[in-house]
C-alpha cells in the first residue's frame, strides 16, 4: 500500500504500512503508528486500563477461565458458538429451534471424531446459504457426516426429491 499519514503520538509522517489497519478509521488505519501503539500499550496507563477492565467484569472473565479449563468442553463450546453466529448471520435460527439438540449434534461430532480418529462435521441437510434453497439451523436439518463427505458436498443441495418425499405432508 502506498501512501503516508501522521502519527498522532510521535507526529511524524509516515508510510502506511507503518500503521495498524483498522476498519473503523475513516482512512483505514489507527491513528498512531505501530512503534507508539505498542510504547502505549505498555505503559503504566495502559496497563492500569486493563485492571479497571478485568475488575468491571470479573464475573464474566471468571465464567470464561472456567470453560477454558475443561478444553474438551470449550472445543465443543466453541463449536456450538461459530455454528450459532454463522445462523444468525443467515437469521436462519427460529424462535422454536431446540438448541440442546443442536447442542448434542455437535457433542455427537466431537464423540465419533475421538472413537473413529478421523474428523465429523455437523452438517445442514439444507444448505444455510444455497444457490437455490436455503434451510434452517434446527435439529431436524443436521445431520453428523465424515468431514471429507462434508467438504465434497459444501453447500450444495442435489438430493431435493428424497428430501421432500421423507417429509411431506401427504
Amino acid at each position: 500500500m502506498t501512501g503516508t499519514k501522521k502519527c498522532s503520538a510521535c507526529k511524524e509522517e509516515k508510510l502506511v504500512d507503518s500503521f495498524y489497519k483498522n476498519k473503523a478509521m475513516k482512512d483505514g488505519f489507527n491513528n498512531q503508528c505501530k512503534k507508539c501503539n505498542k510504547k502505549y500499550t505498555s505503559t503504566k496507563a495502559s496497563l492500569a486500563g486493563k485492571k479497571k477492565y478485568r475488575d468491571k467484569n470479573k464475573e464474566e472473565l471468571s465464567i470464561k477461565a472456567k470453560i477454558l479449563r475443561s478444553s474438551e468442553e470449550y472445543k465443543i463450546y466453541n463449536s456450538v458458538r461459530q455454528a450459532k453466529r454463522r445462523a444468525d448471520k443467515f437469521k436462519a435460527t427460529p424462535s422454536w429451534a431446540n438448541l440442546f439438540f443442536i447442542e448434542e449434534a455437535y457433542r455427537l461430532s466431537k464423540l465419533r471424531t475421538n472413537l473413529f480418529g478421523f474428523e465429523w462435521h455437523v452438517d445442514h441437510i439444507v444448505p444455510l446459504k444455497g444457490k437455490n434453497v436455503c434451510g434452517l439451523h434446527v435439529e431436524y436439518n443436521l445431520q453428523v457426516i465424515p468431514k471429507q463427505e462434508n467438504l465434497v458436498k459444501s453447500n450444495k443441495f442435489e438430493d431435493k426429491e428424497q428430501y421432500v418425499s421423507d417429509y411431506s405432508w401427504d
